[in-house]
């Protein structure tokens, strides 16, 4: 937990803004490689052991190969992140656009996964 606040805190003190570069951009580009590097182990290792996420077993869903059902593979969650990672914020408005009987959203396709009951 420390680490992250330790990314948040290099995150803040870097006073950074759209118009005026940040004075120290060393600081800002660690923190958002932690952060990132931090998401990416959290993601793709409980999908991988556990096939869901804190708030995924909270609200009693799951991550699961679309074609067998079994756990997700290295590659299938490592995929499935980096989709989610570049698209974001959009990602629930792709669900909402894109229509099939499974609700595959992008990062879902790009997995080759499905999220189950």
């Amino acid at each position: 937990m420390n680490v992250v606040f330790f990314g948040i805190d290099k995150f803040m003190l870097a006073n950074a803004s759209v118009l005026d570069p940040s004075p120290d951009a060393t600081a800002l580009r660690t923190a958002l490689t932690m952060t990132t590097l931090i998401a990416a182990a959290y993601f793709i290792g409980c999908w991988m052991l556990f096939g869901a996420t804190l708030g995924m077993r909270i609200a009693g869903i799951r991550v699961a190969d679309a074609t067998t059902g079994a756990p997700l593979s290295g590659g299938q969650a490592f995929r499935r992140f980096l989709v989610l990672w570049i698209i974001g914020p959009l990602a629930f408005l792709v669900m909402l656009v894109r229509r099939d009987a499974k609700r595959q959203a992008w990062y879902d396709l790009a997995g080759n996964t499905i999220v189950v009951q």
